[in-house]
């Protein structure tokens, strides 16, 4: 098994160190870790340090996962129902405007068969309730696409890595798309470990990007190992570094391909 982190040393921060109670821009407290190039901390070359929200798994898909999902399977779910719908004489527009209540109403009126009146539970359950967890079969594969896209790297804006707590059964997933910074003396701070009745007095100064609750602190817990932390940066420079482009007009492809074929 893989071990991605090493220990960290008491009263030391570089690239990869993981720390607690950084807010996000949504107002979440979330994980950190520090990204700014390791000789810039060592020399103190900066007076900001950048750093990246970093979420437990469950954590990340109740805040985003979920609703990604839940998003990118609506349409189809509603066109299933839909159909589902239309076989007994009704049909979603109907739905929308008279409500779920008149057309289960109107549904056991019909004597709709068991196994239909189930589906057309869960595809409610999933609409009204954004239950991601509904027994739909094109929803459920959505729910691994999703997740393999996240262990796969292959999701642009996430990167997944497990056991930067030590448990290795445990998932986490750093946002590339939030980077925020704190200044160098918050991580100076952490590093000798940030009280809540510290940042409770300056709370709207320098630990603005901070979120402590009562009875917390914030403190380093390891450091993400090497080629690790290389391949994070990597994928975050990826990230940003995108650039669009229209796309080539379906006219120009054609012609490109009649060429291409008669070559």
């Amino acid at each position: 098994m893989r071990r991605v982190v090493t220990d960290c040393s008491n009263g030391y921060f570089t690239q990869g160190s993981i720390f607690s109670c950084l807010e996000n821009s949504a107002g979440n407290q979330t994980y950190g870790v520090i990204i700014t190039a390791r000789c810039d901390l060592e020399h103190e070359k900066i007076n900001k340090v950048v750093c990246l929200p970093v979420y437990k798994l469950k954590d990340w898909m109740t805040l985003y996962g979920d609703e990604e999902i839940y998003e990118s399977s609506l349409s189809s779910i509603i066109n299933q129902l839909d159909v589902q719908l239309k076989k007994y004489g009704t049909d979603v527009e109907k739905y929308k405007i008279f409500g779920l209540d008149e057309i289960e109403k109107y549904l056991v009126q019909k004597k709709i068969d068991t196994k239909s009146q189930e589906f057309i539970n869960q595809c409610f359950s999933f609409i009204n309730e954004k239950n991601v967890f509904a027994e739909i079969k094109s929803l459920k594969e959505n729910n691994k696409k999703y997740f393999e896209s996240l262990l796969n790297h292959s999701k642009a804006s996430a990167y997944f890595i497990e056991g930067l707590l030590g448990d290795d059964s445990e998932g986490f997933v750093i946002d590339l798309s939030e980077p925020i910074s704190l200044p160098l003396q918050v991580l100076k701070d952490i590093s000798r470990t940030l009280h809540f009745q510290k940042f409770n007095r300056l709370k709207n100064s320098i630990y603005k990007n901070m979120m402590l609750k009562e009875e917390q602190c914030s403190s380093f817990h390891n450091v993400i190992a090497s080629p690790y932390i290389e391949h994070i940066l990597q994928r975050f420079s990826q990230f940003y570094s995108r650039i669009g482009t229209d796309d080539i007009s379906e006219d120009t492809r054609l012609i490109i391909k009649d060429v291409y074929e008669k070559r």
